[in-house]
């Protein structure tokens, strides 16, 4: 049986090879952040934060108005950090201190950074609070809620898109030069049913991931695993690094939660509940499915 302190522990370290990812791409793209490069902060520190809400303004102009070599600084703490929060990550202060870090990392490049440096600024920072508060399992219901609900969102988003219902996303992005891959766009311009089905596939996967913390160990292995090489293969297409880890860090709160449930439940009555859930998901999306992929058609059918 895995405790909560010990899925939590995984977590952190796993964030912890996350956030490593973040600063070596930083250090390999560091020329775009000089003049004349696409991150060049002389340029993207101009932005207008005057929409933010009130308590955020403050931080997103101390941010702008950071000189380069303080960021930079700020930066060296945080691989020092690193390696120290590896080797104590039930430190609250560690922990606290990783979480500001990244934030500020986040806010210097706001207009680079995505869900994965959101998950690992929630899992730090709910960690963090939960040592403060000596709440360990609530702490890993809590992540292993959001990842749930992540995923949730992501695959009800993408059945409500007539491009992914339509075989149509993977090929647009697969096409695009800043995550596409040559090869496998080819591959998929020549096998439409194949792309469409493996959407599918994922978008199904993502919506029903909600049911693994009820669903028998092996079944919860297997979704898990589908998760990983999904990750992974999101990391060689599209070159997000950072999801395998950012995600695949939140797995051992999944899997604790598993067990407490089941053991909470019993096992006839999660496996019903799973079943349930997975049923209940997967027919909605396949209903969003049909009726979206009509309208594609309709309007293909009129348009040509």
């Amino acid at each position: 049986m895995m405790s909560a302190s010990d899925a939590l522990i995984l977590t952190v370290r796993i964030c912890c090879a996350a956030r490593a990812i973040c600063l070596i791409e930083l250090w390999l793209g560091a020329k775009e952040m000089r003049p004349g490069g696409m991150l060049n902060w002389g340029i993207a520190g101009l932005g207008d934060f005057s929409s933010q809400k009130a308590f955020k303004r403050p931080i997103e102009e101390w941010v702008a108005l950071m000189p380069q070599w303080m960021f930079t600084t700020l930066l060296g703490l945080d691989a020092l950090v690193l390696p120290a929060l590896f080797i104590l990550p039930t430190n609250g202060l560690l922990l606290a201190f990783a979480a500001v870090l990244h934030l500020i990392e986040m806010k210097r490049h706001y207009l680079s950074y995505d869900g994965a440096d959101e998950m690992i600024l929630l899992c730090l920072t709910a960690i963090a609070f939960g040592r403060l508060t000596h709440s360990p399992e609530a702490t890993a219901y809590f992540i292993a809620a959001e990842a749930g609900l992540a995923y949730f969102i992501a695959g009800i988003y993408k059945a409500a898109s007539p491009f992914w219902k339509k075989g149509l996303a993977l090929m647009l992005i697969t096409r695009t030069r800043l995550f596409g891959q040559q090869n496998l766009s080819t591959a998929l311009q020549q096998h439409p049913r194949a792309a469409s089905a493996f959407e599918f596939i994922f978008v199904l996967w993502e919506s029903i991931f909600v049911a693994a913390m009820f669903a028998p160990p092996k079944v919860l292995l297997a979704i898990l695993a589908v998760g990983l090489v999904f990750h992974l293969g999101c990391a060689w297409v599209m070159g997000l690094n950072t999801f395998l880890w950012a995600f695949g860090a939140t797995y051992s709160c999944v899997f604790f939660c598993n067990q407490q449930l089941r053991l909470l439940l019993g096992s006839s009555r999660s496996n019903s509940l799973s079943v349930a859930l997975a049923l209940a998901i997967g027919i909605t999306v396949a209903i969003m499915t049909f009726r979206i992929g009509g309208r594609v058609q309709i309007a293909t059918t009129a348009t040509a």
